[in-house]
């Protein structure tokens, strides 16, 4: 971390006891992974995504790694969907198919990006999933464009 994030903090009245992490480097394990990535009071919510960021991309580091970890990775994901926790149009077999794939990918050539906060406007929309008005960050479709034509570029 490049600077300290602070989850120990009072909402109406409730301690959070999130944690609090000085800037540095970190191993959490999973528990404090979970806290440290729900951190967002104080903070907007593109911190808060940094932060998942941040746990993604370790996460995804640690299973591309030569180190002998030994992870159920089908497994992991047959959980998240069976507990509505991702919403993905992807069925289990397409998953399944790009879990093979990916063994035949070099992670060399794999690059994990973050678009920047200011290709989005906070806006409140209409869910027709949730039939109600929610919040949002909406793209900014050029700018979008923009970054990832830079991106397939190399720049």
């Amino acid at each position: 971390l490049t600077e300290p994030v602070d989850g120990n903090i009072t909402v109406e009245g409730e301690a959070q006891n999130l944690g609090y992490y000085p800037a540095g480097t970190y191993h959490f394990d999973g528990e404090t992974a979970l806290k440290f990535m729900r951190i967002r009071y104080g903070y907007t919510e593109l911190k808060r995504i940094d932060n998942q960021t941040i746990i993604i991309k370790a996460l995804y580091d640690k299973l591309t790694s030569s180190s002998g970890v030994n992870v159920d990775v089908l497994g992991i994901v047959d959980a998240l969907i069976k507990n509505n926790t991702v919403l993905t149009d992807l069925s289990p077999a397409d998953i399944s198919d790009l879990y093979c794939l990916s063994k035949h990918i070099k992670t060399t050539n794999i690059k994990l990006e973050t678009l920047p906060s200011d290709s989005f406007s906070a806006q409140t929309v209409f869910s027709s999933i949730q039939n109600d008005y929610v919040f949002a960050y909406v793209p900014d479709t050029a700018k979008v464009t923009q970054y990832i034509r830079q991106f397939m570029d190399g720049n």
